[in-house]
């Protein structure tokens, strides 16, 4: 991106009083992002070799698309119970090109202080006009808090 794009860094924490295990499977389960989509939103996953709905692996393509939306990105690296990376393509947007490019997503899971629970850290990078960051920021505290809130409930 051009030197009008400042790099946005979003992250999020969240204890689970559920096992790393769980969280993973859960994590890691296309149902997750797919069943409960607002239409017109779609959730889509393609494995390398052009099988459709493909285990969540490295270099399984995904797309979440819809009116104002294109995030197309490729499954990267993945350390079961801990990490988990997902790089987004170039031409992909939120609300319009020249606004937001996102570029890549991360979970990292943690064991929790207590027995039996797990630490959720979510990080979510981002090329974005530096007018639109406080706007920005302030969606993804609430979409992603949810987000939390709904996998602390699964």
């Amino acid at each position: 991106p051009s030197p009008t794009y400042a790099l946005n860094k979003f992250r999020l924490q969240k204890t689970i009083a559920r096992p790393k295990k769980e969280v993973w499977d859960w994590l890691n389960k296309k149902e997750t992002f797919t069943q409960g989509q607002v239409y017109p939103y779609v959730v889509e996953f393609v494995g390398s070799s052009g099988k459709v709905d493909p285990d969540f692996s490295p270099g399984v393509l995904t797309n979440h698309y819809g009116p104002w939306l294109n995030v197309a990105g490729v499954i990267g690296d993945m350390k079961p119970f801990s990490y988990r990376d997902l790089q987004y393509l170039y031409g992909s947007y939120v609300f319009f090109f020249r606004l937001v490019r996102p570029k890549r997503l991360q979970f990292w899971l943690e064991d929790g202080k207590e027995k039996g629970t797990t630490v959720l850290t979510m990080q979510l990078d981002v090329w974005l006009k530096p007018w639109f960051t406080s706007i920005w920021e302030l969606g993804q505290s609430y979409f992603w808090k949810r987000f939390m809130n709904w996998a602390a409930k699964q």
